[in-house]
């Protein structure tokens, strides 16, 4: 597979951080930038895919559960005032 070559912008720290890592690991920086961007595409494809089947099959955010957890208390609470006055 062929390579492009890219320019990018690191800070001070990190950029120390990867010529520690590459040199204990025996690899090119460009190596270990390579591995670093290969494994955050998949765990970002990843993530987005259990989005788009969390979203196609119904299954709420955790902002939605509370949400509707908020709502089913508040019809229970409703529902038990009114049966309170009813004689079964």
């Amino acid at each position: 597979m062929s390579s492009i070559k890219t320019a990018i912008s690191l800070r001070e720290d990190v950029f120390a951080d990867l010529e520690a890592a590459a040199r204990e690991d025996h690899q090119p920086r460009s190596a270990v930038i390579q591995s670093a961007l290969i494994q955050y595409l998949r765990e970002r494809r990843s993530r987005r895919m259990t989005e788009e089947l969390n979203a196609a099959y119904g299954q709420e955010t955790g902002g939605e559960r509370a949400e509707r957890a908020a709502w089913l208390q508040a019809a229970r609470r409703t529902v038990a005032r009114h049966l309170a006055d009813d004689e079964w």
